[in-house]
């Protein structure tokens, strides 16, 4: 049995170690950082323009921030014995967008639980988006 075990073992090692040899020879290639590094999109703003951009004005009462974009209840880690010392997770989505987004993000996610054992695993629950009254408490 235990000799059955290590061979098992031994043939799971050697399996784990021709996926990690093909890995880094895909991906791992000299000037890999370089080719993966252009592959982030840029900016098409001017830092002036994005400067300008990111003013509030009459014309833009709004002005573009740098938002979470995907601000919900399981996103923000607080500790129990001081509620403002706090973490922001999963930034994966993280974008310029109104300074507004993530408060509408975050009010949205209220109503909705992300974790629903059925259908596409997203249920909506209409109940409980915040109140007029809750949002504005919020916003001040």
């Amino acid at each position: 049995m235990q000799e059955r075990l290590a061979l098992e073992t031994s043939e799971e090692h050697l399996k784990n170690l021709r996926i990690a040899k093909a890995v880094e020879e895909s991906f791992l290639f000299d000037g890999f950082e370089d080719y993966f590094e252009s592959l982030i999109p840029q900016s098409t703003y001017s830092s002036l323009d994005l400067h300008n951009y990111t003013k509030a004005s009459a014309k833009n009462p709004f002005p573009t921030v740098l938002c979470h974009n995907d601000i919900h209840q399981n996103n923000i880690l607080m500790k129990l014995v001081d509620n403002r010392d706090l973490l922001i997770i999963d930034n994966e989505y993280a974008g310029w967008n109104p300074m507004a987004m993530d408060l509408a993000v975050f009010i949205n996610e209220t109503m909705i639980n992300n974790t629903h054992p059925a259908d596409n695993g997203v249920k909506e629950y209409a109940d409980n988006l915040m109140s007029e009254y809750e949002q504005e408490q919020m916003i001040k």
